[in-house]
């Protein structure tokens, strides 16, 4: 387990996803996949606009396709505030402040991140150690 404290809070990690309970891991690896896959932010949007340009400019039309589909779920994810990486961040969260997080669906999700963002937890805590966990998945 890794131990966060901000803001006189506390958030007890899994420090590994093999740690995971199974539950947590099956949706881990659902949301992580969908954000490196697709992605929620506008550099995801961007760079789904560049390849969707490449393949064009290729003329490889059943590619485009598919990116200009992706293109889609990104800006629309994006827009509607729904970001799968913070929701992969909160399949690694034992406890915060002392409570066990143990529902995974995404309308509990978005209300732990809006609790974690009232509680001043930053984008850069959460993309510093989603940054990790990848590098560990890499790894193996």
């Amino acid at each position: 387990m890794k131990i966060i404290n901000f803001n006189g809070n506390t958030l007890e990690l899994y420090s590994d996803i093999k740690d995971l309970p199974i539950k947590n891991y099956r949706a881990f690896q659902k949301y992580i996949l969908i954000d490196i896959g697709i992605g929620t932010t506008i550099d995801d949007v961007s760079k789904h606009f560049e390849k969707l340009h490449f393949f064009l400019s290729n003329n490889k039309v059943d590619y485009a396709i598919k990116e200009a589909e992706n293109l889609h779920f990104a800006f629309y994810e994006m827009i509607n505030e729904i970001d799968y990486q913070c929701y992969s961040f909160c399949c690694l969260i034992n406890k915060l402040n002392g409570q066990k997080i143990e529902n995974l669906s995404e309308e509990y999700l978005d209300s732990k991140i809006n609790e974690l963002n009232e509680l001043g937890l930053t984008q850069l805590m959460v993309d510093d150690y989603i940054d990790q966990i990848k590098k560990k998945l890499i790894a193996n």
